[in-house]
């Protein structure tokens, strides 16, 4: 990981609204780079927004959200500790694992202890449309587009692979991280064949992989990123006009 400022101070507090505007003010553009296989997962306080803080570049750098620290927590503790309306953990089970390999985002250089698992904040998603903190559920989410807060550049590397769909409207999807949440035995290497594990794909949905002949570049738009959840709980960036320097 590299950063625009000095060596970030673990802190712990106890009001996670206060806390989630104190790191805002703290956030610089950093860059994670070797991050495709890398593990990662997100503390979410919801405080009408949903305040995310992101594991990536802490913890260990092959694995930046340790399986055992994760188990350990719950939305209901969290909720408590930190005085929120509630907490969510992404993914609810399991982990992501990064399928893009370089990501430039704005974190806060503080760095947050949750009961052992460190994070930094580094966006914030908005609630559901009754105002209520979003469910983060795949299986109610599932191919429904939503916006995700983040001022963002995102890089998947030449001659390496990616796995796409087109949608019914015309729309490339690049899948940015896929989830052991809804299917455990879920393997990096079994992705070629993913479209033989998604079984709701909506009609006219096509899923297609291949091997990139350049870089790859999406830029966030007016600091929003348009993101879709696939069944199985992974994670697609629409590749939108303005957003990408080409669709593959």
């Amino acid at each position: 990981m590299e950063k625009t400022s000095g060596k970030p101070n673990v802190t712990i507090s106890n009001s996670g609204c206060e806390m989630n505007e104190q790191d805002k003010a703290t956030m610089v553009m950093m860059t994670f780079s070797n991050l495709r296989r890398v593990s990662f997962c997100e503390v979410i306080l919801w405080c009408g927004y949903g305040g995310t803080y992101g594991t990536s570049g802490l913890n260990d750098p092959k694995d930046s959200c340790p399986e055992a620290l994760y188990k350990g927590l719950s939305n209901e503790t969290l909720a408590a500790q930190y005085q929120v309306k509630s907490a969510s953990l992404n993914p609810p089970r399991g982990r992501r694992i990064w399928l893009l390999d370089t990501l430039v985002i704005p974190a806060s250089t503080t760095v947050r202890d949750f009961n052992g698992l460190k994070a930094h904040y580094w966006g914030q998603v908005g609630p559901g449309p009754d105002g209520e903190p979003l469910k983060l559920d795949p299986r109610k989410l599932q191919y429904k587009p939503l916006y995700f807060e983040r001022n963002s550049v995102i890089t998947f590397e030449k001659g390496k692979p990616v796995f796409l769909l087109d949608d019914n409207e015309g729309t490339t999807w690049v899948y940015k991280n896929y989830t052991t949440a809804m299917d455990p035995s879920l393997t990096y290497e079994d992705l070629p064949n993913l479209d033989k594990r998604l079984k709701e794909l909506p009609a006219g949905f096509k899923f297609r992989t291949m091997n990139l002949d350049k870089d790859l570049v999406i830029k966030a738009v007016d600091g929003k990123a348009r993101i879709m959840w696939d069944e199985l709980g992974g994670s697609w960036d629409a590749l939108d006009p303005g957003v990408a320097n080409y669709v593959p």
